[in-house]
């Protein structure tokens, strides 16, 4: 996809930002939109939060769930 600077980013677009799998040859041009386009930041913000979100609530269910295995194993 080549990205125009006028051209907002689609969903698709900024969750591959945020999760670091965006093309290299993307990544300038959604770069450059971002910092002059106030929609597509605040929704790059938003959507950075929630996959900070589900990745604390993985290592979280990762935890609990290790805990209750060696739980079980000791018990």
């Amino acid at each position: 996809m080549s990205m125009e600077l006028n051209q907002h980013a689609s969903d698709d677009t900024l969750e591959a930002y945020v999760m670091l799998t965006l093309p290299d040859t993307e990544v300038g041009p959604v770069e450059r939109h971002l910092i002059i386009c106030r929609l597509c930041c605040w929704r790059f913000s938003e959507m950075d939060k929630l996959v900070t979100a589900m990745h604390a609530a993985a290592k979280e269910y990762r935890r609990i769930q290790e805990k209750s295995l060696l739980s079980k194993l000791a018990g």
